[in-house]
């Protein structure tokens, strides 16, 4: 899913990183620069909280299956244990596990090269606050006060956020994604996290892709349009713990489709 949060999110995350200096969100009075007006400010950030949640809420279509797979997994089982609880585990998974991180850190999802400043990085934090409290359906109260001119924006968007989240947990038609173009220390590291889950839940894996015929054909979806592809900078690659760790992907795949096919 990261080429949807790069399509999604680089759009609008990089002018703000590139151009920091020129631009400001800041809404609180104890942050506020001597040369800086608040009313705009706080107009700077709604007009910019709108043009993201737009961008999000409009993406649907574009959203890859196994995003849309795990949104689907995600609410039938919290469902059927807490049925009021479904629509908070996919927000969750989405907001607050994948978008607004990258929002927060767009140079750990490869959207930016180099590191926010101090500025946009504070920028990127009250966009992602007001983004989150938006899913969340969370008015901001009195321990945020300076917060509060962004009420309207929650109050107006919360039935989109949640008609969002229904079509990516109800129907898992979509995009079959496509290999991102993310710097190779990005994608190694990236790696790392897949390498370690699949080791640690081997187990796990096999008795899922047995018994959920789905779960299983998304899964191989993702393998062949994602981590093939991945796999071949195995020959170009020249420094030997990249290869390694690019191997130990490759045998662990290759188990688990053993067991599969057995």
């Amino acid at each position: 899913g990261l080429y949807w949060v790069e399509e999604v999110l680089g759009p609008l995350v990089v002018p703000i990183c590139q151009n920091s200096p020129k631009i400001n969100f800041e809404v609180d009075p104890e942050r506020l620069k001597s040369n800086s007006c608040r009313d705009t400010n706080v107009k700077n950030l709604m007009n910019t909280v709108k043009a993201f949640l737009d961008s999000i809420l409009n993406s649907g279509a574009s959203c890859p299956q196994v995003l849309r797979g795990i949104c689907k997994h995600l609410a039938d089982n919290v469902g059927l244990k807490f049925p009021e609880c479904k629509e908070i585990a996919v927000q969750a998974f989405i907001f607050l596990r994948l978008l607004c991180p990258a929002i927060l850190s767009p140079e750990r999802f490869g959207l930016v090269d180099e590191p926010p400043s101090n500025e946009a990085r504070r920028n990127l934090v009250l966009i992602a606050k007001v983004v989150q409290s938006v899913a969340n359906g969370v008015e901001f109260g009195y321990k945020e006060q300076y917060m509060l001119d962004l009420n309207p924006l929650i109050l107006e968007n919360t039935q989109r956020v949640k008609d969002f989240l229904n079509d990516l947990s109800s129907n898992t038609s979509g995009s079959m994604g496509k290999v991102p173009s993310l710097p190779r220390d990005v994608v190694l590291h990236q790696l790392d996290y897949v390498v370690q889950f699949v080791s640690g839940n081997m187990d796990k894996l096999k008795v899922s892709l047995n018994s959920h015929e789905q779960l299983y054909t998304l899964f191989s979806a993702e393998v062949e349009m994602k981590f093939i592809p991945l796999l071949e900078l195995q020959r170009e690659q020249e420094k030997r713990q990249p290869r390694k760790k690019l191997h130990r992907l490759n045998r662990l795949f290759r188990s688990v489709y053993k067991n599969k096919s057995e």
